[in-house]
């Protein structure tokens, strides 16, 4: 099986969330955050520079 290309990092879900424009977009992205972290269980966290991930599957 081959690496992931894509791994978790240290960027924080808030701030790559507050710099996303405009406002609109930036309300609906926290609506999702928190749907799925309901539907998850999972705190979100950042893959990469711009994918919000919930959990992990091995």
């Amino acid at each position: 099986m081959s690496d992931l290309k894509t791994r978790p990092t240290d960027q924080k879900v808030a701030q790559f969330i507050e710099a996303v424009e405009p406002h609109q977009k930036r309300h609906d992205c926290w609506a999702v955050v928190e749907m799925m972290r309901e539907i998850t269980g999972a705190e979100p966290v950042m893959w990469g520079a711009s994918i919000i991930g919930f959990g992990t599957y091995t």
